[in-house]
Protein backbone atom coordinates (compact mmCIF):
# COMPACT_ATOMS: atom_id res chain seq x y z
CA UNK A 1 0.00 0.00 0.00
CA UNK A 2 1.45 3.28 -1.01
CA UNK A 3 0.79 6.00 1.58
CA UNK A 4 0.98 9.67 -0.23
CA UNK A 5 -1.08 13.14 0.39
CA UNK A 6 -4.11 12.01 -0.73
CA UNK A 7 -4.03 8.84 1.34
CA UNK A 8 -3.68 10.38 4.53
CA UNK A 9 -6.79 12.87 3.72
CA UNK A 10 -8.28 9.82 3.12
CA UNK A 11 -7.80 8.40 6.37
CA UNK A 12 -8.37 11.63 8.07
CA UNK A 13 -11.82 11.71 6.26
CA UNK A 14 -12.80 7.85 7.21
CA UNK A 15 -11.31 8.49 10.99
CA UNK A 16 -13.61 11.31 11.16
CA UNK A 17 -16.53 9.46 9.84
CA UNK A 18 -16.10 6.84 12.07
CA UNK A 19 -15.76 9.11 15.59
CA UNK A 20 -18.29 11.12 14.40
CA UNK A 21 -20.56 8.24 13.82
CA UNK A 22 -19.97 6.90 17.07
CA UNK A 23 -20.23 10.15 19.11
CA UNK A 24 -23.95 9.98 16.87
CA UNK A 25 -24.66 6.58 18.45
CA UNK A 26 -24.37 7.22 21.87
CA UNK A 27 -26.29 10.72 21.91
CA UNK A 28 -29.43 9.60 19.55
CA UNK A 29 -29.24 5.91 20.92
CA UNK A 30 -27.97 6.26 24.44
CA UNK A 31 -30.68 9.18 25.49
CA UNK A 32 -33.88 7.48 24.02
CA UNK A 33 -33.29 3.72 24.58
CA UNK A 34 -31.70 2.40 27.81
CA UNK A 35 -28.92 0.03 26.37
CA UNK A 36 -25.55 -0.73 27.77
CA UNK A 37 -22.34 1.13 25.80
CA UNK A 38 -21.17 -2.35 25.05
CA UNK A 39 -24.88 -2.85 23.07
CA UNK A 40 -24.27 0.72 21.11
CA UNK A 41 -20.41 0.16 20.44
CA UNK A 42 -20.63 -3.48 18.77
CA UNK A 43 -23.92 -1.72 16.28
CA UNK A 44 -21.94 1.03 15.68
CA UNK A 45 -18.87 -1.11 14.79
CA UNK A 46 -20.65 -3.52 12.84
CA UNK A 47 -22.52 -0.92 10.43
CA UNK A 48 -19.01 0.54 10.04
CA UNK A 49 -16.91 -2.40 9.13
CA UNK A 50 -17.81 -3.32 6.11
CA UNK A 51 -17.62 0.55 4.59
CA UNK A 52 -13.79 0.60 6.19
CA UNK A 53 -13.36 -2.33 4.69
CA UNK A 54 -13.99 -1.65 1.23
CA UNK A 55 -11.76 1.15 2.11
CA UNK A 56 -9.60 -0.77 2.56
CA UNK A 57 -9.64 -2.80 -0.45
CA UNK A 58 -9.00 -0.07 -2.81
CA UNK A 59 -6.13 1.00 -0.92
CA UNK A 60 -4.64 -2.72 -0.93
CA UNK A 61 -5.91 -5.48 -3.23
CA UNK A 62 -4.99 -8.74 -1.74
CA UNK A 63 -7.14 -11.44 0.03
CA UNK A 64 -9.10 -11.86 1.99
CA UNK A 65 -10.09 -8.35 0.59
CA UNK A 66 -10.78 -9.00 -2.51
CA UNK A 67 -13.24 -11.96 -1.24
CA UNK A 68 -15.37 -9.60 0.37
CA UNK A 69 -15.22 -7.31 -2.13
CA UNK A 70 -16.66 -10.13 -4.82
CA UNK A 71 -19.46 -10.63 -1.54
CA UNK A 72 -20.44 -7.04 -1.72
CA UNK A 73 -20.67 -6.59 -5.65
CA UNK A 74 -22.80 -9.83 -5.50
CA UNK A 75 -25.01 -8.53 -2.68
CA UNK A 76 -25.51 -4.93 -4.20
CA UNK A 77 -26.17 -6.64 -7.54
CA UNK A 78 -28.55 -9.09 -6.34
CA UNK A 79 -30.00 -6.01 -4.31
CA UNK A 80 -30.63 -3.62 -7.35
CA UNK A 81 -32.41 -6.80 -9.36
CA UNK A 82 -34.90 -6.80 -6.55
CA UNK A 83 -35.43 -3.17 -6.50
CA UNK A 84 -35.51 -3.54 -10.44
CA UNK A 85 -38.55 -6.26 -10.22
CA UNK A 86 -40.78 -4.13 -8.08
Amino acid sequence: MIISKDSCQDFLKIGTDGILGLVFAFILVGVFRHVSSLEILMGAIGGMLPDALQFCYWKWKHEPLTTFNDFTIGRTQALELMISLF
